[in-house]
């Protein structure tokens, strides 16, 4: 039997964040799913709940706010969500597990975060 995974999704409130946590919740291998506005509130949160997967807004959280966030709990997998092509080539180069620009498919972003979470 599969253990649940929990998620933590980072990013102002919005639709985005709001379509991913409605997203999230709907997948049966995903138990939880926690959602942070800022980089203060997602560390306790990591803390909290030992995410299996951080999904963040890479481009309105920025590159040192990411790293604090992952460097608090190393042992997440970890996906940026990026405004473009470019963003995505540097949130993998700067150590996130995947990046996808916004607005991708969300079969595409669910294949994503069940490859991610084999390992885990």
């Amino acid at each position: 039997m599969e253990t649940s995974r929990s998620i933590l999704v980072i990013g102002r409130p919005g639709q985005l964040r709001d379509s991913l946590l409605v997203l999230l919740k709907a997948v049966p291998r995903i138990g939880r799913v926690e959602q942070a506005d800022d980089v203060s509130s997602a560390l306790t949160m990591s803390r909290e709940i030992r995410p299996a997967l951080v999904l963040v807004d890479h481009d309105r959280l920025g590159d040192e706010a990411s790293n604090r966030v992952r460097a608090a709990w190393p042992q997440a997998r970890y996906v940026a969500l990026v405004d473009s092509e470019q963003a995505c080539h540097d949130a993998e180069s700067a150590g996130a597990d995947a990046a996808l620009v916004k607005g991708v498919r969300a079969d595409r972003l669910l294949a994503t975060i069940e490859d991610l979470l084999l390992d885990w």
